[in-house]
């Protein structure tokens, strides 16, 4: 693949050279690729064409077999000292079974996870699947992915924030099981939104043990977007968040998550079928296909 074709002027991650087979499927073969910093990328596709494999490869989740995965100023909330499902650390690592059974020859390509920023990168994923666990409430699934740096009252408002977003408002005490496929699914977005500003809960407290406060009015503190600890918070990865939705209520949805991302300059890679979710939210959108996969770009804002 021409790695010119794909590139982007401000990349917040770096694909370069990545392989990835499935027995004897090649799935990904010398994929290169760029995702823009505060933008949102669209991926679209045919399924099992590998967009939901490269999420996973994105946040560590899946072992590429070879390439490079570069990330460019990202911040980690607690230094990698908590960690939800879905969320994971992406450092230099070899096998993904920890197996010695890799030749020498393939070893000396098992991928190279790499970090530009002092600290390492992270992401927040979106699963296909809800994963909500069922012993507990809709505001307790959400509060379980906080860092414990995170616990206080700026994250319970953001909490509330996101139930009235997510128009899940007088639901919170409600279990699993009592909502419906799109209540649910809201729950989930709301819990992955939540993690992903815990960044922002940990730089303020940072800033604050400091007697500073983070933002673009403290020039001069560390922790503050102007003192380099990186625009938009987390990598935000979502795999068809939507789905379950109604037209009507999944517009509104999207609505209020596009001011907010473009408020925050937040960098969102978003898989997903519908055309129409693709154009009203992608900053840029990419059709994958093939085997391996290509990537086209449909169009750039």
């Amino acid at each position: 693949m021409d790695v010119e074709k794909n590139r982007v002027k401000d990349a917040a991650v770096e694909i370069r050279h990545l392989r990835k087979a499935y027995g004897e499927l090649p799935l990904y073969d010398g994929f290169s690729f760029d995702i823009e910093r505060g933008a949102v990328t669209v991926l679209t596709g045919p399924s099992g064409c590998g967009k939901t494999t490269l999420l996973r490869m994105i946040a560590g989740l899946a072992e590429p077999d070879g390439g490079s995965i570069v990330f460019k100023g990202f911040a980690e909330p607690g230094g990698g000292s908590a960690r939800p499902e879905g969320a994971k650390e992406i450092r230099p690592t070899g096998p993904a079974d920890g197996s010695e059974t890799m030749n020498p020859v393939k070893r000396e390509k098992t991928v190279k996870r790499e970090k530009t920023a002092e600290r390492d990168p992270s992401a927040a994923i979106l699963f296909q699947e809800d994963r909500l666990l069922p012993w507990l409430t809709v505001r307790e699934n959400m509060r379980l992915v906080l860092p414990r740096e995170a616990e206080g009252q700026q994250a319970e408002e953001r909490l509330e924030e996101l139930l009235s977003l997510l128009e899940l408002s007088g639901f919170g005490d409600y279990y699993p099981e009592k909502l419906s496929g799109g209540m649910r699914r809201r729950a989930a977005i709301g819990r992955v939104l939540l993690y992903a500003d815990s960044a922002e809960y940990v730089r303020d407290r940072e800033c604050e043990g400091r007697g500073q406060f983070a933002g673009p009015e403290r020039q001069d503190c560390p922790c503050s977007p102007a003192g380099g600890a990186g625009r938009g918070g987390m990598l935000l990865l979502m795999d068809e968040p939507f789905k379950g939705l109604d037209d009507a209520l999944k517009m509104r949805v999207m609505a209020a998550l596009s001011a907010e991302w473009k408020k925050k300059g937040s960098t969102v890679v978003l898989v997903t079928h519908d055309r129409k979710d693709a154009g009203f939210l992608g900053d840029r959108l990419w059709e994958f296909s093939g085997q391996p996969v290509e990537a086209r770009l449909v169009y750039s804002r």
